[in-house]
C-alpha cells in the first residue's frame, strides 16, 4: 500500500463507527447469497458445456439445411465400414473380396474430387448438390430393391443379392463425396469466417449424432437376416437429406402453399418470406423471361473487396521492415505478401464487366510452369495491405498450364551472377456475369486457367 493513501482511524472515526455500525448480513442472507453463487456457476457450466447460443445460430442460419442435409447422411449403414463388412462376410464373400471391394469404392469416392469442381465450374454448387444426391438416391434405391428382389441377402442367391447392393454403394459413393464438397462450398460461401468454427462445431456434433443412430439401427437388428431393415432406414435417411437440401430452392405448386407460407413466416420470424403470385408457373416463366430478355439485372454492388497478393518494390514510407525480403533474381529489394485489390467494396459492377491487370514472374529455366493465383477476399469496410491480415481469405485458386507455350515467347533476364530466368507476364481477368465471377489467367491473350466463384 502507498503510504501517503494510509489512512489512520482516529479516535473521533472510531466514535463514528459505533454510531453508524456497517450492517451484517444474517445467516439466511448469507445462505442465500451463497444459493446465489451456486445458481451462477452452474448456469455457467451449463453454458460452458452445452453451447446453446451455438446450436441456434446453426438452426437459424441460411446454411442450415444443407449442412443438415449432408449430416443426415451419416445416419446409414450402406458404405464400407464395421456393419456392411460383418454382414458381407456372414453371408458368404471372403475377406479378399471384402477388400477388393473397398478399393474400388474408395477410388469412385477419391474420384468425387475431380468430378465436383468440374461440376461446380458449370453449375454451381447449389445445383451440384442436387445433382449428386439425386445420384446417389438413385444408386441406392436401385440396389436396395435389386437386393429385395433376390431375395433379401438370405433366402434367395445371397451373392447375387448381395453383389448387386455392392455394386450400387461403390456407385453411388461418387454422389456422396461430391454433394460433401458442394455442401461445404455453400457452408464456406455463406457463413461468416469469425463464425465458421461455432457453425462447423455444430455441425459436426449432428454428423457424429447420426452416425451413433446408425450404429443403433444394428444394435435393433443385430442378426445377418436382418440387415435389410437398417440398409432400408439407410435410403430413407438419404431420401430425407435430398428433400430437405432441395427445400432450399422449392417453387412452383409447392410455394403457393398457405399453410407453409405460414409455417416458414413463424418459423423464421427474422427472415422476409416472399411468396411470389402464380408461383405454380414461376419456374417457366422464369425461364421464359430469361431466354427472351436475357438478365434482367444490368449491374451489382461488390460485397466484398476482391485482389491477389504481389510482391512489390520496397519504399520504407509505405511498407513495414518485417515485410522486406532481397530478391536474388532480380536482385533488389521487395516488400511482399502485399495485396493488389482488382474491385473494392461497393464498387458498382456493370453486367459482363471485365478488369484485367498484367503481373509476371521470374521463374528458373528448370523449373514447372504450373502456376497458381488465389483470388483473395475481404468483408472489412478498409482493406488492409498485408494479404495475411485475419480479414483476408482465399474464396477460389485458379491454376494455369504454361508448360506447352513455346519457351522463345517468354523474356529472358541475366543477373549480375550470369544466371538467367524467364520472366512470365500474363494478365489476370475477373469477368462479372449475373451473381458469379469468372477468375482466368491469360497469356497472350489465351485463357490457361480460369474458376468461377460466387460474389
Amino acid at each position: 500500500m502507498v503510504p501517503a493513501l494510509q489512512r489512520t482511524m482516529t479516535e473521533n472515526s472510531l466514535t463514528a463507527a459505533e454510531d453508524n455500525p456497517e450492517r451484517l448480513p444474517s445467516a439466511n442472507e448469507t445462505n442465500r447469497v451463497s444459493l446465489r453463487e451456486i445458481i451462477d456457476f452452474a448456469q455457467s457450466a451449463a453454458s460452458n458445456l452445452l453451447p446453446l447460443n451455438s446450436i441456434l445460430y446453426y438452426l437459424q442460419h441460411p446454411a442450415f439445411l444443407p449442412s443438415i442435409s449432408l449430416s443426415l447422411l451419416y445416419f446409414t449403414v450402406l458404405s464400407f465400414s464395421g456393419q456392411m463388412i460383418t454382414f458381407l462376410l456372414a453371408i458368404g464373400y471372403t475377406s479378399y473380396a471384402v477388400g477388393v471391394a473397398r478399393a474400388v469404392s474408395t477410388i469412385f469416392e477419391v474420384s468425387a474430387t475431380w468430378i465436383a469442381p468440374k461440376v461446380q465450374q458449370h453449375i454451381g454448387a447449389m445445383r451440384g448438390g442436387i445433382w449428386f444426391l439425386t445420384w446417389q438416391m438413385i444408386w441406392l434405391a436401385g440396389g436396395l430393391s435389386w437386393f429385395f428382389a433376390s431375395g433379401e441377402g438370405l433366402t434367395g442367391n445371397k451373392l447375387l443379392a448381395a453383389s448387386g447392393l455392392v455394386g450400387a454403394v461403390i456407385l453411388s459413393r461418387v454422389g456422396l463425396w461430391s454433394f460433401d464438397l458442394c455442401a461445404q462450398s455453400i457452408i464456406q460461401e455463406e457463413v461468416d469466417e469469425q463464425s465458421r468454427g461455432a457453425f462447423s462445431t455444430v455441425e459436426a456434433s449432428f454428423q457424429n449424432l447420426f452416425e451413433l443412430l446408425s450404429y443403433v439401427t444394428t444394435i435393433i437388428f443385430s442378426k445377418a437376416d436382418q440387415f435389410q431393415w437398417p440398409a432400408v432406414i439407410s435410403v430413407i435417411a438419404v431420401y430425407v437429406a435430398g428433400g430437405t437440401y432441395m427445400a432450399i430452392l422449392l417453387v412452383g405448386g409447392f410455394g403457393s402453399s398457405t399453410y407453409l407460407y405460414r409455417r416458414l413466416q413463424k418459423k423464421f420470424s427474422g427472415i422476409d418470406i416472399m411468396q411470389p403470385p402464380n408461383a405454380w408457373t414461376s419456374v417457366v416463366r422464369g425461364a421464359v423471361l430469361r431466354g427472351t430478355c436475357g438478365n434482367a439485372i444490368t449491374s451489382r454492388k461488390a460485397r466484398r473487396h476482391y485482389g491477389v497478393t504481389v510482391s512489390r518494390a520496397f519504399d520504407p514510407k509505405r511498407h513495414p521492415v518485417a515485410c522486406k525480403i532481397r530478391d536474388s533474381k532480380e536482385e533488389e529489394w521487395l516488400a511482399d505478401n502485399r495485396m493488389h485489390w482488382f474491385v473494392s467494396k461497393g464498387m458498382e459492377l456493370l453486367d459482363g464487366k471485365k478488369i484485367s491487370q498484367p503481373f509476371y514472374r521470374v521463374v528458373d529455366m528448370n523449373r514447372s510452369l504450373l502456376f497458381q493465383d488465389e483470388l483473395l477476399c475481404c468483408n472489412e469496410d478498409n482493406s488492409p495491405d498485408d494479404s495475411n491480415h485475419s480479414s483476408i481469405f482465399t474464396l477460389r485458386t485458379v491454376e494455369a498450364d504454361l508448360t506447352k507455350v513455346p519457351k522463345g515467347l517468354f523474356s529472358v533476364i541475366t543477373n549480375s551472377k550470369g544466371k538467367q530466368y524467364y520472366k512470365v507476364s500474363y494478365v489476370l481477368e475477373m469477368t462479372f456475369k449475373s451473381a458469379s465471377i469468372f477468375f482466368e489467367l491469360l497469356f497472350e491473350g489465351i485463357s490457361y486457367g480460369s474458376v468461377r466463384a460466387k460474389y
